[in-house]
């Protein structure tokens, strides 16, 4: 089998074969679907590697964050657009009904907004 890689949403995910890969022992013969990650807006799936025993989830660059990717660069888009933080809090609350605190904004800006592969997918 060979590597494949993909992008979705601007972001590298991995593949050995049609399968997801553990990204703990890049084993591709023992991982399996198993279950639905949630948290307060998001559903992930999840998978277990039964070769080194752990779960995870589908690394696409967004991993331990409550909103959605969608949310995440939307408002690093408005940001770029030149909109304050306030204006972008608004914009969210208003067409997406996702009350952010300016804290929140300003976080996401921090951490993903020099990320060479996220800056691709807003520009």
């Amino acid at each position: 089998m060979k590597l494949r890689k993909a992008y979705e949403h601007g972001l590298l995910i991995l593949y050995w074969g049609s399968e997801m890969f553990c990204p703990y022992c890049m084993d591709d013969k023992n991982v399996q679907k198993r279950g639905i990650r949630n948290n307060k807006y998001i559903k992930k799936q999840q998978y277990w590697c039964n070769k080194c025993k752990k779960y995870f989830v589908e690394r696409d660059g967004f991993e331990y964050m409550t909103y959605p990717k969608e949310i995440i660069l939307k408002v690093l888009q408005l940001h770029k657009e030149g909109l304050s933080l306030s204006k972008i809090r608004d914009n969210i609350c208003h067409y997406d009904r996702f009350h952010l605190y300016d804290a929140t904004i300003l976080y996401w800006i921090k951490k993903y907004a020099k990320s060479p592969q996220i800056s691709k997918k807003i520009n």
